[in-house]
This record gives structure tokens, sequence and C-alpha cells, in this order.
């Protein structure tokens, strides 16, 4: 069996731990928001898709090997695991 090493952050923890609570609590705000019409989901959606992909390219960013696999799944179904590494190593 084959040894797994976790993935190391390429910024300092703290930088690390900053960021992904910005993008927490833009998330909460996000789910919290009020939705009164059409237009009102249609900016949400909007907002939340690129919260979502700006997550991606965050995690991509803050580690040296493909975290990303469960986030990208759980928001966007199978994933690619090698369109996953292309990303890691650009």
């Amino acid at each position: 069996m084959a040894e797994t090493t976790l993935p190391k952050l390429l910024v300092s923890r703290e930088e690390a731990r900053q960021k992904i609570q910005a993008q927490i609590e833009k998330g909460e705000q996000l789910h919290n928001q009020q939705i009164d019409s059409y237009d009102d989901l249609n900016e949400a959606q909007l907002e939340s898709n690129n919260w979502s992909r700006y997550n991606t390219d965050l995690l991509i960013r803050l580690f040296d090997k493909p975290v990303l696999a469960k986030y990208i799944s759980i928001n966007y179904g199978p994933v690619d695991y090698d369109e996953v590494s292309l990303k890691c190593h650009r």
C-alpha cells in the first residue's frame, strides 16, 4: 500500500486561515440573503457560482497537491483527477 502524504500549504497557515475564513463568511452571507424575486434568485445563483469557482481557485493556490477532489465532487459532480492535477501544476 502506497503511503499517502498530506498536501503542504504554499502560504503561511495564518494567510490560509484568513482566506478560507473570508470565504466561509461570504458563503454564509450568500446563504442568508433574502430572495424576493426571480431577479434576486438569478443574481444569487451567479454570486454563488462565482463564490464556488473562487473557492476552487483558492484551494489550487493554497496547496501543493490536488486537494480539490472532495470540494469539486460535492459542488460539481464526478471528478476528473487528471484535470485537477493539471490545474494544480499551472
